[in-house]
């Protein structure tokens, strides 16, 4: 059993107790109104690549989740990642989603784990562009929704999806998790991803959030209608491939037919 003193101001120099436990996944099925079976499962499959992104020499080694073995991480490694979260760009927002989503079975294990994600969350400059930390925001917002902290996520989520300026690489995904959450807010933002003219990677990426609004499909935000199958049938045409394979994956991870089809 060792003991990692945690530094700064996040946990005022405390001296925590870390167990070498192992943190297994725990991502049962949900009862949050947009967190559907699919969802999950696409969490469960991300697993084990987030265990080997935070594990791995080389943290901008590329991990394909389809390949990676079913690894294992340790309390300890978890803890001192979001403590020196801005040491660990690359590895910081996998510890966050893996916070989120797996237990050690040790009530006070479980706690440290979750205070050192709160504490890296808070850490956060939030009154400007998230930059570089954007990814660790959200993945760390998602984890504390799911630890059951739901309505400040909802929160954190809608103050930066409805900010005129505060863009980030990972507003598709913000407006996913949002959208699981059961807030539809960041759905204008993500109409804006889908119809960036320079950005494959943007297109990319709102196309696998677009599902997660099946379950508000029809419903009105401002002058706007969610219209899902209308949006994938557009990004169906778009000129990269990359973007339109994006769309057969979604609609076969989901099982949506073409409904003009």
């Amino acid at each position: 059993m060792g003991q990692l003193v945690l530094q700064g101001d996040r946990l005022l120099g405390e001296s925590v107790l870390v167990t070498a436990l192992t943190c297994a996944p725990h991502i049962p099925e949900s009862t949050l109104p947009g967190r559907t079976a699919v969802l999950v499962e696409r969490d469960r499959r991300r697993y084990a690549g987030a265990v080997d992104l935070v594990l791995a020499d080389d943290p901008l080694t590329h991990v394909d989740p389809a390949e990676s073995d079913d690894g294992v991480v340790l309390d300890e490694r978890l803890v001192a990642v979001l403590a020196e979260a801005p040491d660990h760009p690359h590895r910081a927002p996998s510890a966050a989603f893996l916070a989120g989503r797996c237990t050690t079975g040790n009530a006070e294990a479980d706690r440290v784990i979750h205070d050192a994600l709160r504490g890296a969350v808070d850490a956060i400059d939030r009154t400007r562009r998230l930059g570089t930390a954007a990814a660790l925001f959200v993945e760390g917002v998602m984890s504390l929704a799911l630890l059951g902290d739901v309505h400040r996520a909802i929160a954190l989520f809608t103050e930066q999806l409805t900010h005129p300026t505060r863009r980030s690489m990972e507003d598709a995904l913000m407006a996913g998790y949002l959208a699981q959450l059961g807030g539809i807010a960041g759905y204008p933002i993500l109409l804006q991803e889908l119809r960036d003219p320079d950005s494959g990677q943007l297109r990319r990426n709102a196309v696998r959030q677009l599902p997660t609004f099946l379950p508000y499909d029809g419903q009105a935000i401002g002058d706007t209608t969610i219209d899902v199958d209308g949006e994938l049938r557009r990004a169906a045409s778009d000129a990269s491939e990359y973007v339109a394979d994006a769309v057969e994956d979604v609609r076969r991870e989901f099982g949506l037919a073409d409904q003009r089809a």
